[in-house]
């Protein structure tokens, strides 16, 4: 007879894939709509009774795939479930009967299966099937509405999803060949050290680094955010980009021998990805895709602290606590702020709960900015200790630059705030029917004040009482000030005049036809200029009229071109050159 550990490691992803087919049965379709909340319970009760190192193996199955439970893997399933569960039972108040109800179900619950299976998976062809699994199916949430908007943030992912996908394989292959088995674990040992490993390490890191949205590998994350549903939108930032994450954990030998080259490469981008994150999401007028810029840069802080484990692996544990925390804290905030996204376009606030929207979409905004004695305050303690015990100059450059990161996420967070304005009531306000308004509330409630709580029961003790001494206020309270200050700054110096705004996938608009003319048109100025530099004014007259003529052919008008290569497009390329100028001066001191 199977035991309780077997079977709810079992059923945890095999519970929601069996509830995803029988929602595209039409005779079940509104059952599983109803009890769609069902499916995380599994995963939630092996959280509580499944011990840490308690496997199973198939061995009619994948090879012998099976489960199993590790202390990292049971931390990340434990508010992924839970998230999953607040999502599902939002889904059914949030999609109306108009919309195609049971492909959205049916999909859901196989991505969810993935998402679930892939923490517990013990070896390759497990984890392979369940991340394609979420990965590819999730494809289906992004494009749920069928308009342009959603039909072009399907096409970046998925072909992004793919790439991934194959680099994943490929590495899996390279590193069966290397440790003789399928075992994850062992795989992980095998590629160390990594240098002559270093094949299967890359392809790993892009795979994951493709679901964690790392630069350039992002551009798929702010336009499929924005595109899905509320309830997608909040797994998918919530949970499903700490997959990549939690791959990167499990699958690169980090913490093991020291390699400087890895670990300083992902600390470059991460620290870069955090702040680029910044500037494109202040420079958003949709408040799902500032949100979506926001993951962007907290998955580039957790990188960077990746690679300091990887340059100095003696601090790993420590980090590994560090990162864990601070995934439960962005997972559950982050998603809960999707979800009263959702809720408000839903017509869900009313004139007596708009206080309660406004506590809420504050305490869970200004938490991500580190607001002290919140979920955030913690996760931003912590992460900077282990950082620090690495003892080195590098390590302290780091730390400052978390704090100018914070700075930076404040004023994320108060654009987030702006553009949400649930203190302006609008002609939507209130028109959700009174379950559907407790509900689509509740929901968004529960995972933004459950990651105000939850993290004091798995951040370290030390760090908690840090939280609440002086010190802990400084470190936390004067970014959050600062922050304050320059976006306050910023408004009185904008005031009047029309800002600069980033499209969404930023990186995409530089290969937008009008981007694209731009720099032929550039290029043919620069070949005049060293053609005839003994004639300057001829030649800049010329090129002038050569890029005017460009301009007109191509885009019937030199005012659009200039209007939408330079104004939207040119931005992007000026960010990415002061962010790399920025952290090039910090890191090199």
């Amino acid at each position: 007879m199977m035991s309780l550990s077997t079977i709810l490691l079992v059923l945890t992803p095999v519970l929601p894939a069996v509830m995803a087919v029988a929602a595209l049965v039409p005779a079940f379709e509104r059952i599983i709509l109803r009890t769609g909340w069902i499916a995380p319970l599994p995963a939630l009760a092996a959280i509580a009774f499944v011990p840490d190192g308690r496997s199973v193996v198939l061995h009619d199955f994948l090879f012998g795939a099976g489960f199993v439970m590790t202390p990292t893997g049971r931390a990340v399933l434990g508010f992924t479930a839970f998230l999953w569960l607040l999502a599902a039972m939002n889904a059914g108040a949030y999609l109306s009967p108009s919309s195609p109800r049971r492909r959205f179900a049916g999909l859901f619950l196989l991505v969810m299966a993935g998402n679930f299976g892939l923490l517990i998976a013990r070896d390759f062809p497990s984890f392979y099937l369940f991340f394609a699994m979420m990965s590819l199916a999730s494809y289906v949430l992004v494009v749920h509405d069928q308009s342009d908007k959603a039909l072009h943030a399907g096409s970046v992912y998925i072909v992004l999803a793919v790439i991934g996908e194959t680099a994943l394989l490929v590495g899996m292959m390279l590193a069966a060949v290397t440790s003789g088995g399928i075992s994850i674990a062992d795989a992980r040992l095998a590629l160390n050290p990594p240098g002559p490993n270093a094949v299967a390490i890359v392809l790993f890191a892009l795979a994951f680094a493709i679901k964690m949205g790392l630069f350039p590998l992002h551009v798929w994350l702010p336009l499929a955010h924005p595109a899905a549903p509320a309830p997608a939108s909040a797994v998918l930032s919530g949970t499903m980009i700490k997959a990549g994450l939690f791959g990167m954990i499990t699958f690169l030998p980090i913490g093991l021998d020291p390699w400087s080259a890895g670990g300083t490469v992902l600390i470059v981008i991460g620290l870069f990805t955090a702040f680029y994150g910044v500037i494109c999401g202040v420079a958003q007028d949709d408040a799902k895709a500032v949100l979506a810029y926001s993951s962007l840069s907290q998955m580039g802080i957790l990188a960077a602290a990746l690679g300091v484990g990887w340059t100095a692996p003696a601090v790993w544990p420590a980090l590994l606590v560090a990162v864990t925390v601070y995934m439960l804290h962005h997972g559950l905030t982050k998603g809960g702020l999707f979800l009263l996204v959702g809720a408000r376009q839903k017509g869900a606030m009313t004139a007596g709960s708009r206080v309660a929207f406004i506590l809420l979409a504050s305490v869970g905004a200004l938490a991500l900015a580190g607001l002290p004695l919140s979920s955030g305050a913690v996760a931003k303690l912590t992460l900077k200790s282990a950082i620090e015990g690495a003892s080195t100059e590098a390590a302290d450059r780091i730390v400052t630059l978390l704090s100018l990161s914070a700075v930076a996420t404040t004023l994320l967070v108060l654009r987030f705030l702006y553009i949400f304005a649930p203190w302006r009531p609008t002609a939507n306000d209130g028109s959700a029917a009174g379950p559907a308004r407790r509900i689509l509330t509740g929901t968004a409630a529960a995972s933004i004040l459950s990651g105000q709580v939850a993290i004091w029961w798995i951040a370290p003790a030390s760090k908690i009482a840090d939280t609440f001494s002086a010190y802990g206020l400084w470190e936390n309270g004067w970014p959050l000030a600062v922050g304050l200050g320059v976006a306050a700054a910023s408004m009185l110096a904008v005031r009047g005049r029309q800002a600069w705004r980033v499209p969404q996938g930023d990186l995409l608009a530089l290969s937008s036809p009008p981007a694209v003319a731009l720099a032929a048109s550039s290029v043919r100025l620069a070949r005049k200029v060293s053609e005839y530099s003994g004639s300057a004014v001829r030649c800049v007259r010329s090129s002038v009229q050569s890029v005017w003529d460009d301009s007109v052919r191509r885009r019937s008008g030199i005012e659009d071109a200039v209007n939408r290569a330079v104004g939207q497009r040119a931005v992007t390329a000026i960010s990415i050159i002061a962010v790399a100028a920025a952290l090039f001066a910090v890191l090199r001191g």
